[in-house]
């Protein structure tokens, strides 16, 4: 709705008609009017994961392992992050990354964050993960901030 040059929002109160478009950072290349059109971007992809298993020194404060993940871009940019991984072993946690990132993140824009969570959230039987699937993902998306 319009009222003298401004658009009113229910209660809000009046905003002017330049504050009411899209900031050119939250617009595509395309939209923004850079010239470059969405065929031509190329968006860098989570290329490789490789898993690092750990232990502190003695007497073993931290926990029994530390488990490090390192994310690399097809563009050669890594990220480095720390999966929770205190209910299972270091070996079915390796698995649980590995798969983790194989289903749901390989080849993604490391920029998707929340795309990528969702999958990973909602992926399972009950449509709830359990302990160790967002434990994986913990580190997984430390590292994807990383990158970014």
């Amino acid at each position: 709705m319009t009222d003298g040059g401004f658009l009113v929002y229910g209660g809000m109160g009046a905003l002017p008609p330049s504050a009411a478009q899209t900031p050119p950072e939250f617009l595509l290349p395309s939209e923004a009017g850079t010239g470059e059109t969405d065929e031509e971007r190329t968006d860098m992809k989570l290329a490789d994961l490789d898993v690092i298993v750990t232990a502190p020194p003695a007497p073993g404060w931290g926990g029994r392992y530390w488990i490090l993940v390192k994310l690399t871009t097809d563009t050669g940019i890594t990220g480095w992050g720390e999966c929770y991984a205190s209910s299972v072993g270091p070996d079915a946690m390796r698995a649980v990354i590995e798969d983790v990132f194989s289903r749901h993140m390989a080849d993604e824009n490391p920029e998707n964050i929340e795309l990528m969570f969702r999958r990973v959230y909602s992926a399972g039987f009950t449509q709830r993960p359990d302990l160790t699937v967002m434990g994986a993902w913990s580190g997984l998306e430390i590292a994807c901030w990383d990158i970014l």
